[in-house]
């Protein structure tokens, strides 16, 4: 596995951080302890499985090519014969993956907040992260591995590390309702943790913070059931909520903020010549944005003048 990473991986990938976790967070638990010529398809099958049944289709998928490039790489090497994971395709693991352009509306969002409150199976703490994660429009994992020291509150800033998908570090405004939530889970101090969200009882993580796959299963199998005929969604879909809503009519927002909200680079030649970090924009416009999902927790309509237009007039 070594001699693999080192061959194929590191430094060559952008990715080789993240995929090294993977492997060790999948692959190895599932498969790291047998021989590399004593792997059958029956033990790639269960640890596909298995990581679907957790709630993580996509990282399946993953988990698979880089099986199959393993395996290959081996056989390459004349230390195998075959490559077990080579019958498997998308239709075993994840299924095929395509640009999602799911997003909730203001009324699925209301129903969505009417539902975590409802739902017995759903606690405080399972609230906080959700609605955290709807109001900075973060990925997960980025939240997850979050430290105490990242954020300061005096400022109202979370200084996200390079650690992330972008591997560039950004602050990210808090809102007023953001910066609220994060206080509360600071007073909830565990001795010994770094992490906003560390690992307890059974959320727990062998690198500290709550485990990725905390909030899928409870939203999915307990709280979506509660909204009544909807379309399903996922928590990756929590991102193009909020462009999709910070970028409507209704709400005025440019889009090339709403990109930097999400911490994505700006594509196209503007990417090249447009450097600015757009921060005041980004904070009013979260700001906005945590306003709007007031209205939707309250159950109330939203009824605000556009950012655009409040500076035509």
């Amino acid at each position: 596995m070594s001699e693999f990473f080192k061959r194929n991986v590191d430094g060559k990938l952008k990715s080789a951080k993240v995929r090294r976790q993977r492997i060790d967070k999948y692959l190895i638990p599932a498969i790291g302890k047998l021989r590399i010529d004593a792997v059958e398809p029956m033990h790639i099958s269960a640890m596909l499985d298995n990581i679907v049944d957790a709630g993580a289709p996509t990282t399946a998928n993953d988990i698979l090519g880089y099986s199959k490039q393993i395996f290959n790489y081996a056989i390459k090497r004349q230390i195998i014969k075959s490559n077990p994971a080579v019958a498997f395709d998308s239709s075993d693991a994840g299924g095929k993956e395509s640009a999602r352009t799911r997003y909730l509306k203001h009324a699925e969002l209301t129903l969505f907040f009417k539902a975590m409150r409802e739902c017995d199976k759903f606690t405080r703490h399972h609230y906080v992260c959700t609605k955290l994660l709807l109001l900075t429009g973060c990925r997960k994992g980025e939240l997850f591995k979050a430290k105490r020291a990242d954020f300061n509150m005096v400022k109202a800033v979370w200084r996200m590390s390079p650690d992330n998908k972008t591997e560039s570090p950004i602050d990210i405004p808090l809102s007023k309702q953001a910066l609220t939530l994060v206080n509360e889970l600071m007073q909830n101090w565990v001795e010994g943790t770094e992490y906003l969200l560390p690992a307890m009882g059974v959320r727990t993580s062998k690198r500290g913070h709550i485990d990725e796959g905390y909030l899928n299963r409870v939203i999915k199998n307990h709280v979506i059931p509660l909204m009544g005929d909807i379309e399903p969604f996922t928590i990756h879909d929590f991102r193009a909520t909020l462009k999709t809503n910070l970028s409507s009519k209704k709400m005025g927002v440019d889009s090339f903020v709403s990109e930097r909200c999400l911490n994505h680079k700006i594509p196209g030649m503007e990417g090249v010549y447009d450097r600015g970090d757009y921060y005041p924009e980004r904070k009013e416009a979260l700001q906005l944005w945590a306003n709007f999902l007031d209205t939707c927790e309250k159950g109330e309509s939203w009824n605000v003048t556009p950012i655009k237009q409040q500076a035509q007039d």
